[in-house]
C-alpha cells in the first residue's frame, strides 16, 4: 500500500504498487514501476500505471482482472461487443466473429478485437446494469469457466460459476503496448452499477 486518502468529496482513494527487483529481472529483463489507483464513490475507478523506469524501451500484455458478480450467469447480456471478431481460447484461439449479444451458455473464454469503451453487463436477475467504462485498451477479455472446470478448481466451488462474469480491460495479442525509457502507459476501467427503473447506486 502506498497511500490512502478520503477526499473532500468524500471518495475512497487507495494506491498500491509495486517495482522491479533483481528477482523480477531474472524473469523479465526490465525495469518498471507499477501502480495500482482505486478509487471509490459512486463509481468505482481503476487506474493501472506502468512506468518504465530503464533504459530501453519494452513491450507489455496487460488486463484488469475484473470478476463481476452476477445472479444467474446464464441470463446475462453482455452489450457492446455485438459483431466484433475475437480468438476464441476454448477453440484452438481460432478466430470467430461475435453473433449478436454475448450470452453465457457454455465456458467462455475470448480476447475481442476493437472493443468498445463502454461495456454494460445487464444481470436480468438482480434487476441492474454494471457499466464498464475503459481507456488506454483495444481489446477486453471475457472468460467464464463453467461447471468443469469450477468443479477442478481449488479456489471454486462447484457452483460458483454460475455467480460471475469476468470482463477484463485488456492490451492484449495486438494490443501489445511498447513503453518507452522514461515514459508511462495508464490502462482504466470506471465502473458504474445502474439499478433498473432506478438511480445509480454506490457499488
Amino acid at each position: 500500500v502506498m497511500h490512502t486518502e478520503t477526499t473532500e468529496n468524500g471518495s475512497t482513494k487507495v494506491s498500491l504498487g509495486i517495482k522491479s527487483t533483481a528477482e523480477t529481472r531474472s524473469i523479465w529483463p526490465h525495469d518498471f514501476s507499477l501502480k495500482l489507483d482505486i478509487t471509490v464513490s459512486d463509481t468505482m475507478l481503476l487506474e493501472l500505471t506502468t512506468r518504465n523506469t530503464g533504459d530501453q524501451t519494452f513491450s507489455m500484455t496487460q488486463a484488469l482482472h475484473s470478476y463481476f458478480s452476477v445472479g444467474d450467469v446464464s441470463q446475462i447480456q453482455l452489450l457492446g461487443l455485438e459483431d466484433k471478431q475475437y480468438i476464441d481460447k476454448t477453440d484452438s484461439d481460432s478466430v470467430k466473429q461475435q453473433d449478436g449479444i454475448v450470452t453465457i451458455s457454455n465456458e467462455v473464454d475470448r480476447i475481442y478485437y476493437d472493443a468498445p469503451a463502454l461495456l454494460t453487463i445487464a444481470d436480468k436477475s438482480m434487476q441492474r446494469n454494471i457499466q464498464i467504462n475503459s481507456s488506454g485498451n483495444r481489446t477486453t477479455v471475457v472468460w467464464n469457466p463453467w461447471s468443469e472446470i469450477s468443479k477442478s478448481s481449488a479456489d471454486l466451488q462447484d457452483d460458483d460459476y454460475q455467480r460471475f462474469l469476468c470482463v477484463e480491460t485488456a492490451n492484449a495479442v495486438d494490443d501489445a503496448v511498447e513503453v518507452a525509457a522514461g515514459d508511462a502507459y495508464k490502462l482504466t476501467a470506471e465502473i458504474t452499477i445502474e439499478i433498473q427503473h432506478s438511480n445509480h447506486q454506490t457499488i
